[in-house]
C-alpha cells in the first residue's frame, strides 16, 4: 500500500518537486540558523560570556545581528540570553533526566529508551528551534513534560525505592 501510495505521489511532477526540491533538497532554513550563529558568536565574550545579555537586550542584539528576532536556536538564545550559566543550567537539567532513563533502562528497557530518546529529540530539535525549557508557556510545557517529567515519571514508578 506505501509503495503504491510513494509511486502515485511520484508520478505528478508537483509533489515530486516538493519532496525532492524543497522537503529533502533544500538547505537554506540551516544555512540560515547557521547565519544567526555565526553574526552573533563575536557577541560572547567577558562577563556576556557567563551571564549573558538579558532578555530584552538580547532580542534586540538578535534583531541587529540577524535581522531577525527569533533565534531558531534554543542554544543561541540561552547563551546571548543568560550566558554560560543560563547554558549549563538548562544542559544539568536535561543530563538529569538522561541519567533517570538509564536508569530506568536498566531495569525496563523499552520504557528507559523512551525516556532516552525523549531527550536526545529535544537536543535536536533545540539546534533549529527556540522552544527553551521553561521559557515559553505552551511550547516549553510539552517539552518540559517530555524532556524532565517523562523519565522522572517513569524513574518513580520503575525504580524500587531503596536504589
Amino acid at each position: 500500500v506505501i509503495l503504491v501510495l510513494v509511486g502515485v505521489a511520484l508520478r505528478f511532477a508537483s509533489i515530486r518537486d516538493y519532496i525532492f526540491g524543497t522537503l529533502f533538497a533544500s538547505t537554506d532554513s540551516l544555512e540560515t540558523r547557521q547565519g544567526y550563529i555565526e553574526s552573533m558568536k563575536s557577541l560572547l565574550h567577558g562577563v556576556h560570556l557567563l551571564f549573558g545579555y538579558g532578555r530584552t537586550q538580547s532580542a534586540e542584539l538578535a534583531q541587529i545581528y540577524t535581522g531577525n528576532h527569533y533565534y531558531h536556536n534554543s542554544y543561541l538564545s540561552i547563551l546571548i540570553s543568560n550566558g554560560l550559566v543560563g547554558l549549563g543550567l538548562l544542559l544539568s537539567v536535561i543530563l538529569a533526566s538522561v541519567l533517570k532513563g538509564i536508569e530506568v533502562f536498566r531495569i525496563d528497557r523499552a520504557t528507559g529508551l523512551i525516556c532516552i530518546l525523549s531527550c536526545v529529540v529535544y537536543l535536536v530539535y533545540a539546534y533549529v528551534e527556540a522552544a527553551i525549557l521553561f521559557t515559553t508557556p505552551v511550547i516549553a510545557m510539552v517539552a518540559t513534560v517530555f524532556v524532565v517529567s517523562l523519565p522522572t515519571f517513569f524513574h518513580k514508578a520503575v525504580v524500587p525505592k531503596n536504589m
